[in-house]
């Protein structure tokens, strides 16, 4: 059977094995889901530090560059 077949029957307490199915089947799903939504993240940080990298290196160019006179150990 297919997920999609196993998971649209009602549940019947009563039929152990089909519940036992059912469990399984269900599992699998929010398991899959669970990774396709990492996977999804990933991408997306993925995407946006290229940009972010940039953006640093933006504002380090606009600082002046300071220089510390203070004699060493004050």
């Amino acid at each position: 059977m297919r997920t999609y077949q196993i998971l649209s029957h009602d549940l019947d307490l009563e039929n152990e094995k089909l519940t036992k199915i059912q469990l399984l089947a269900s599992q699998g799903v929010l398991h899959i889901q669970a990774k396709v939504d990492e996977s999804r993240l990933k991408r997306r940080k993925l995407d946006v530090l290229p940009k972010l990298i940039e953006l640093v290196r933006e504002e380090r160019a606009k600082r002046a560059p300071v220089i510390d006179l203070s004699p060493a150990g004050s």
